[in-house]
């Protein structure tokens, strides 16, 4: 999906209040993303070809960028810890960063990822 194609589809949504809606396009964006690491495998990469493997992790990056800006209409505190981690300023938090322009800088150096949702634990798995 293109940049503007998200931009227009998610705001579209939610202008009409159709959250549900504008949530599908992003879960729909995330369900790619997913498959695309599952092809890609960027474990089995870093041994075998370390440049492809900056590439995946650089566009699962920048997938993530552009999911978490939206996103902040419905989780702010966790949007805005992946926006932080990717060291987005504050000014490039809105629809009209979800663009190439605005893309994140390839060799941008962030720290250490850290999850922003608590992990789920069942209890027959913490026994």
């Amino acid at each position: 999906m293109a940049y503007r194609d998200l931009n227009g589809a998610f705001k579209d949504h939610f202008d009409a209040f159709e959250f549900h809606k504008g949530l599908d396009v992003l879960m729909a964006i995330a369900r790619e993303a997913d498959a695309y690491i599952d092809r890609q495998a960027p474990w089995k990469l870093k041994k075998e070809d370390p440049a492809r493997m900056e590439t995946v992790l650089y566009v699962l990056a920048e997938i993530v960028r552009v999911l978490a800006i939206p996103m902040l209409a419905v989780t702010p505190e966790a949007s805005a810890n992946l926006l932080d981690q990717l060291k987005i300023s504050d000014e490039k938090r809105n629809f009209s960063a979800i663009n190439a322009e605005d893309a994140l800088k390839a060799g941008t150096i962030i720290d250490q990822p850290v999850g922003v949702f608590p992990r789920i634990v069942l209890e027959e798995e913490a026994a």
